[in-house]
């Protein structure tokens, strides 16, 4: 049989994520702002990219993708959220932690448009 039920492929779905600068800023001060912790030990690896119900990861790249958050933006938030969380929190670094991951994405951008 097929591996997806054409009948709820009917209905009607709304997105996981809706688009808007004022729900990238609530989605940001949600995930980094408000958890200087989380922000500074998040280790990509040890995420689930497939978690929708309760994200283990920032939920930001949507918003980023299409321009409701620059990640100038993002940067100085996980800065920001770096800076205030507790001394003995241990502290991720790049390419596995929120400001590696922001400079992947960019390098992404940067050779797919590049690439012939």
């Amino acid at each position: 049989g097929p591996v997806w039920d054409r009948k709820a492929a009917d209905k009607k779905t709304s997105p996981i994520v809706k688009g808007g600068e004022s729900l990238a800023l609530a989605q940001l001060h949600k995930t980094i702002t408000a958890r200087p912790d989380w922000s500074a030990s998040f280790e990509k690896p040890k995420t689930s990219c497939t978690e929708v119900s309760s994200p283990s990861t920032t939920v930001l790249s949507p918003y980023l993708s299409i321009g409701c958050i620059s990640p100038r933006t993002a940067w100085h938030a996980v800065s920001d959220a770096n800076a205030k969380a507790s001394s003995k929190t241990s502290r991720s670094k790049p390419p596995v932690s929120l400001h590696g991951q922001l400079l992947w994405r960019d390098f992404n951008n940067l050779i797919a448009h590049s690439a012939n």
